[in-house]
């Protein structure tokens, strides 16, 4: 790891400190334990107050009824939706600030930290000013979001108060990064393995495991790499927890022409080794990875339970839209788990001073990077790419399918139709006859 690039970011510097969130129940004052969000809204200098409202996970159904005009709304962490977007909901029902609950059992009190920034990577002039048109944000415990929406929810009216100013603006970030080469590698082909290597306060799980799987995969890759038919490159990124994704965002933009030519897939490492009981693999790989990525799963994991998605754009997911075959995988919790905690899918001190080298579970660990290097290191030493387009297209087909009764008074989109479903039977035909 001889490299390292440097570029600009835009910054929201909060601190690690826990603050603390003036609240009055009843003309009873009391201060709540909490984190500022990096990348929302100031208060005025001298701060302000308003009225706590109730808005369940945050969406746009959820304010149904409740008049948020002027007061602070209190919501769930649960991505169900972001964070970003329920702050940009609160801000259309005229919300002047949001408190965000942690998720967890009702009687955590973890108080996680986090970032409610509307822009993927760093902004540009065009949206930049979504920066500036935001609210105020506070994350506290499971506990004490439960608490105050049960006396909401009796018929208490809480007051909070906030005072709050933050630093933002641009500043240099650097991008360590390293390659395993291949001794012969003519077409100059690569695997990108990366991480976040940024951290809110400790981030034993998020994302120092990570980083130290990426480690161990470049030790042994390089003691190996005689066999290797394509490079291994490896990123370990800057700007994700109070940047939102700047250091991947940055990366793609500015190598793009390497990417699109030579970047044959791309491994997003993050949160390795969750405890508290995590059985199941969740796998996000890219349609023409589909069937490899199962075989490869099932390799490394035989006996697990496993759930799949196609891969969404979360958690350094940056190369999508330049059209790089991408996969995350990580070993979370149950469904009735998940759904018992608010929908925590990165585990309990998720973002928190709690996610220390104790929560770790080395078996879950263990799996994780035995997971991740068989594919990375199936796909370094293989001679032909594993990528099989029949899943893409049966996708494809599918989609088309659900938007017929869409595109009945469109003859421009039916013949569209027309032309995609013959190239779909085509694909599914070459690849008959190469056997992929």
């Amino acid at each position: 790891f001889s490299s390292r690039r440097r570029h600009t970011r835009y910054i929201s510097v909060t601190g690690v400190q826990t603050c603390a969130l003036p609240i009055c129940i009843g003309g009873q004052e009391e201060k709540l334990e909490c984190n500022a969000n990096a990348q929302c809204g100031d208060t005025p200098v001298g701060g302000f107050s308003g009225e706590l409202v109730y808005v369940g996970p945050g969406g746009e159904d959820d304010y149904d009824g409740v008049d948020a005009k002027g007061k602070v709304i209190l919501t769930e962490l649960s991505y169900a939706p972001p964070r970003s977007e329920k702050m940009r909901l609160g801000m259309v029902h005229g919300a002047i600030a949001m408190v965000i609950m942690n998720w967890g059992p009702e009687t955590s009190t973890s108080v996680p930290y986090g970032t409610s920034k509307s822009v993927w990577g760093n902004p540009t002039p065009e949206d930049e000013h979504f920066m500036y048109e935001t609210i105020p944000v506070f994350s506290i415990s499971k506990a004490e979001g439960v608490r105050l929406r049960k006396l909401l929810e009796a018929g208490e009216k809480i007051d909070v108060f906030m005072n709050y100013q933050q630093k933002q603006g641009w500043d240099p970030l650097y991008l360590p990064s390293g390659t395993v080469k291949a001794p012969d590698n003519q077409s100059g082909e690569f695997i990108l393995v990366a991480g976040h290597m940024d951290s809110w306060p400790v981030g034993a799980s998020d994302n120092a495991a990570g980083n130290a799987t990426a480690m161990e995969l470049a030790r042994v890759l390089n003691a190996n790499r005689d066999k290797l038919s394509r490079d291994v490159r490896f990123l370990f990124w800057q700007g994700h927890e109070g940047g939102q994704m700047e250091g991947s965002t940055w990366y793609c933009d500015n190598l793009w022409d390497d990417l699109n030519k030579h970047c044959v897939m791309y491994v997003n490492i993050d949160a390795i080794g969750l405890g508290d009981g995590a059985t199941v693999l969740h796998s996000e790989p890219a349609f023409e990875l589909w069937n490899w990525i199962h075989e490869m799963n099932e390799f490394a994991m035989p006996g697990w339970e496993k759930d799949y998605c196609f891969p969404f754009k979360n958690a350094d997911m940056s190369f999508l839209g330049i059209g790089v075959p991408s996969c995350y995988n990580w070993i979370y919790h149950t469904p009735e788990l998940r759904t018992a905690w608010g929908n925590a899918t990165l585990g309990l001190p998720y973002h928190s001073a709690d996610d220390t080298m104790d929560t770790l579970d080395k078996n879950v660990m263990y799996y994780g990077v035995r997971d991740d290097a068989a594919f990375v290191f199936d796909l370094a030493m293989r001679k032909t790419l594993p990528q099989d387009f029949t899943v893409m297209a049966a996708e494809i087909s599918k989609r088309i399918s659900e938007m017929k009764e869409y595109i009945q008074d469109m003859p421009e989109a039916q013949e569209g139709q027309i032309v995609i479903s013959g190239s779909i039977e085509g694909i599914n035909k070459a690849c008959d006859v190469q056997d992929l």
